[in-house]
Formats: C-alpha cells, sequence, structure tokens
C-alpha cells in the first residue's frame, strides 16, 4: 500500500492528534530517518521542534527497527532501513506567520518490489486506515488553493485536511501555503459559504499561439530567449520572453506553436507567462498543435 494524508496541524492539534496515536503503549516516534549511531533513537514526546519528521512505530507489528550504515564521505553514520514497517509523520510548520502542510503517509510497497513481510504490511495499512479515518472524522478538507494576485484564479481543494486548532489561527491571520513564498494560499470555507465562493473561483486562462520567430536571445539553463511575433487573432501581438526548449529549436522565420498563461503570480506587470514553443512544419503542425493543446489543457 503507498498512501498519503495530507494535513495543516498548529502545535494544538499535534498533540491532540499524537495523544490518539500515542494511547497504544506499544508505539513510539523515531526521531528521524538518519542517526549518528546505530541505536535507533526513539520518543513517546514530541517536544523537539527541530524535527520535522517523525516515524510512528509500533513495537507489537515491529520488534526493533532495521538500521544500515552509511558513509558517503568518510563518516559513518545510520539510516532506518523500515520504511516498509514504519508510518511518516511529516509535520506542519509555521514559519513568519506561513503554515505549510505536513502529512501521514504509508508504503509498504514499492514499484519495483513486494513488502518484506506482506502481513506486517497487511497490519500496518490497517494502523495507517485508523489514522487517515481519525483525521477525516475531527479535521475538515473545505479548503481553496488561489492566487495571491488574482484570488478569483482557484480552485476546490479535497486532498487537504485541516485541523481545528489551524482553522482558529487562520481565521487570526496565520496563512495557508505549500512553501512560504508561494504566490497561491490555502483559504479556509465555512459550510455556508462554500457553493458560493466556490462558484466564483476560475481557472487560470491558457492560450495556444501560432506566430513567426522574429528574433533570438540569450539562453537561461533549459530554456531560451525568443521573440515571436503572433498572428491577429491572439491576445497578444508579440512577445519576447524566455520559452522552455526542444528539439528541433526553433530559428528566425520559423513558424511556431507557443503556449502562453495568464499571469497570476504578479511578478511582472505583463498580462502572459511564457511556457513552451515548439517548431511547426507542414508535416507535424496538426500532431504539435493536438499535443500542446492536450498537455497543457487549453479547449
Amino acid at each position: 500500500m503507498r498512501s498519503a494524508i495530507d494535513t495543516f496541524m498548529v502545535r494544538e492539534d499535534e498533540v491532540e492528534f499524537l495523544e490518539f496515536v500515542l494511547q497504544n503503549p506499544s508505539v513510539a516516534l523515531i526521531t528521524d530517518s538518519r542517526f549518528s549511531r546505530p541505536e535507533v533513537p526513539s520518543t513517546r514526546i514530541a517536544d523537539d521542534d527541530e524535527v520535522i519528521q517523525y516515524f510512528l512505530w509500533d513495537r507489537e507489528l515491529l520488534d526493533e527497527p532495521a538500521v544500515r550504515e552509511y558513509a558517503p564521505h568518510g563518516a559513518a553514520s545510520y539510516r532506518l532501513d523500515c520504511n516498509d514497517s514504519v508510518l511518516q509523520f511529516l509535520r506542519s510548520r509555521t514559519t513568519n506567520g506561513v503554515l505549510t502542510p505536513g502529512r501521514v503517509a504509508i508504503a509498504t510497497e514499492f514499484k519495483y518490489g513486494k513488502p518484506r513481510d506482506p502481513a506486517r504490511a497487511d497490519a500496518l495499512a490497517q494502523w495507517y486506515k485508523s489514522l487517515r479515518s481519525w483525521i477525516k472524522k475531527h479535521y475538515s478538507n473545505r479548503l481553496i488553493y488561489s492566487s495571491d494576485h488574482k484570488p478569483e484564479v482557484g480552485e476546490r481543494v479535497r486532498h487537504i485536511w485541516i485541523g481545528p486548532r489551524a482553522i482558529e489561527a487562520w481565521r487570526k491571520g496565520l496563512k495557508l501555503k505549500v512553501g512560504e513564498a508561494a504566490p497561491f494560499s490555502y483559504q479556509y470555507i465555512d459550510a455556508v459559504d462554500e457553493e458560493r465562493v466556490v462558484s466564483r473561483l476560475r481557472d487560470v486562462q491558457r492560450v495556444l499561439a501560432t506566430g513567426v520567430v522574429v528574433g533570438i536571445g540569450e539562453r537561461e539553463g533549459y530554456k531560451r530567449v525568443y521573440e515571436v511575433r503572433f498572428e491577429k487573432e491572439h491576445p497578444v501581438q508579440s512577445i519576447r520572453a524566455p520559452f522552455s526548449l526542444y528539439r528541433p529549436e526553433p530559428d528566425v522565420g520559423d513558424e511556431v506553436a507557443c503556449v502562453l498563461i495568464e499571469n497570476v503570480y504578479g511578478e511582472h506587470s505583463g498580462l502572459w507567462e511564457p511556457r513552451e514553443i515548439k517548431k511547426l512544419s507542414a508535416t507535424n503542425r496538426a500532431k504539435v498543435m493536438s499535443s500542446l493543446k492536450r498537455q497543457w489543457r487549453i479547449p
């Protein structure tokens, strides 16, 4: 089983959740996946704010966590080697008034392998499902994800669950983001406002524009600056900006297809953000246009 449930928890939510987790005396918290000694450090008190993630370990399922030595630069250290026998608890973090999501996750099987102990994997899956059910019972997933620059651009979010104290903190000004500098934020919605708020949201506008390359600028990593003059029916007459590169690279005079996305980040004054540019020819035109429309969800 591979699954995760994403959460927003402030400290009070986390304490309540861990009280539920640790009501079983056989459960402990492993304080990291790497350590300096072969002995696995564990605790039943989550009082170290510097610990970003814990692993939930049930001694009834696993007598002793396995470790393996790891010495990338000569200095011996040790890594947890029982990820298919413990649950990950990644903590939400509060920095400069921003709360980022954490998660509870399970990974008892991998793409090219099976659990080392199927019976233990089944028991671990049942434990994970019980924790997930507790979160869904006590938390809410009435959230939207919208642009800070254009709040009307966003979408309904169902996969993240927010704790009751995190909701209170959000009402008092705490921001909910995937990262401190992210240009999008999560917003909690009261049940009475849910339909009205969600109905006002719209998707990011995307345009597939065709034009001619009239200038080529410097290369910027996997991008190159292109100046393109578009056909009259497109939203802008021309643009000079860095586009993602794909072979064959266009040259001056070539007809190209360009993916433009509405500027929803507010990082510059332009209305559109360049994304992808592809050279068109008589033989590939239909295929390229169809592929870009499908990839970028352009009607």
